[in-house]
């Protein structure tokens, strides 16, 4: 039996799998010598796949070895004579590094660190990666929604003025649930079902750390609220969609982006991006370690009615082109964050040109009752998009409150995140 060091996974941050195994041959030298590299292999390396609570057993030497390291394991494994026992307990993927070593007497013990008998130098070593990759178990006939209103569907139905869903979301109308339809087709024989965890008001800081309701059933604790990242990782879907960064350059309050003289703030809007974009990419990241999923990340329609109301320091031309300056950097930065991590599977859903001449139009009823006096907490500021007497003639915005979708504008999202699944292939 080989002696054995085990070195746990210090830090709780995912490693990336390493592909390579590393076979380097030493000639015997003669005594007292140090030992002289011969070559290197390359081989593929292992990639093990096991399921979060199963217990799986993975064989790590075929062949006699004096000594044994093994360095970076998840929290849930151990070494257990020549094999590693794992129970995942979460979704992830670690790199398992395994060293073992021979040397000419065959009794004499082989340390990682280079020590040997005096006199018995190293023959042999070997490094063998191994990725060990944990899912919860795979839907891919579903389908959860994350980010903001938009991906909610919020006044797509009256309920959601009334009330009756903290996040403002629409039972069955949202761009997500029209989805379904054309991603069942793709994966016949699988349950179709949609996981709607988006909430309204929801930033991309709060994907990763404010608790919600509505995640697919049976795949988290009951009566107890999630993230919406930790949702979709337990659902492990076959398609994730996320629609975000609007709150987080607070469309919900536009004046907030601009300085006294109406001009854009471009420090502040700089700084609300930089945030952003890291966000964003921590939420990509961990659901391309953590899932098997399509990831489809929408970019946004611009709301803004052509001649909109605007704000006192910024009316018209001046808060349309505002508007429309910040919600293309915003479009900008979801594209660059999506192509940096370098996976096909994510793509993005860009319906920004498809909105041109769908702004707002002008608003049903008087400004008081958009802006919640009469229906509750709905959207501040929101009468700033509203048109001022030149309406579009086919608007894709609500006249509610004159920044949401509505059902028109509803279905132009569901259909650039049909195409972007249909038009690529994992």
């Amino acid at each position: 039996m080989p002696r054995v060091r085990v070195t746990p996974q210090r830090s709780s941050g995912l490693v990336v799998a390493t592909a390579a195994c590393l076979f380097v041959a030493f000639a015997a030298p003669v005594a007292g010598a140090a030992p002289r590299a011969s070559g290197i292999v390359v081989d593929p390396a292992r990639r093990v796949t096991a399921t979060v609570g199963q217990r799986i057993s993975i064989p790590l030497a075929d062949s006699p070895a004096r000594e044994m390291h093994v360095d970076g394991l998840p929290r849930g494994a151990k070494v257990v004579g020549r094999a590693i026992q794992w129970t995942p307990r979460t979704a992830g993927e670690w790199t398992a590094v395994v060293q073992t070593g021979t040397t000419g007497n065959q009794n004499v013990g082989y340390s990682t660190g280079g020590e040997h008998a005096a006199g018995h130098a190293v023959i042999r070593t070997t490094t063998r990666r191994i990725a060990l990759v944990s899912r919860y178990p795979a839907r891919p006939g579903a389908i959860v929604a994350m980010g903001d209103s938009v991906a909610a569907g919020q006044g797509l139905q009256l309920s959601d003025y009334l009330g009756n869903d903290s996040c403002w979301r629409s039972s069955d109308r949202n761009y997500p649930h029209q989805l379904l339809g054309a991603w069942s087709k793709l994966h016949p024989g699988t349950r179709p079902e949609v996981a709607t965890v988006a909430c309204s008001g929801y930033d991309s800081g709060d994907l990763v750390s404010a608790g919600v309701n509505g995640g697919i059933p049976g795949t988290g604790p009951t009566n107890r609220q999630l993230p919406q990242l930790e949702w979709a990782v337990r659902a492990n879907p076959g398609l994730v969609t996320i629609t975000v960064g609007a709150n987080d350059l607070r469309f919900d309050r536009p004046e907030q982006s601009l300085q006294k003289d109406g001009s854009i703030d471009r420090p502040v809007v700089d700084r609300r991006l930089s945030t952003f974009g890291r966000n964003l990419t921590t939420v990509l990241d961990r659901l391309l370690t953590r899932t098997d999923a399509r990831i489809v990340v929408t970019t946004y329609g611009d709301p803004a009615a052509e001649h909109p109301e605007g704000v006192p320091n910024c009316r018209d031309a001046c808060f349309a082109g505002a508007v429309a300056d910040i919600l293309g950097r915003l479009d900008d930065r979801i594209v660059s964050t999506v192509a940096a991590t370098g996976s096909s599977r994510v793509t993005v859903a860009d319906v920004r040109a498809a909105f041109v001449g769908h702004g707002a139009p002008n608003a049903i009823g008087p400004d008081a009752l958009r802006l919640g006096t009469l229906l509750g907490r709905t959207v501040r500021g929101a009468s700033a998009f509203c048109s001022i007497g030149h309406p579009s003639g086919d608007p894709w915005i609500s006249a509610l409150d004159c920044v949401h979708p509505n059902a028109a504008g509803t279905r132009a999202y569901a259909a650039a995140v049909t195409a972007s699944f249909s038009a690529t292939t994992i």
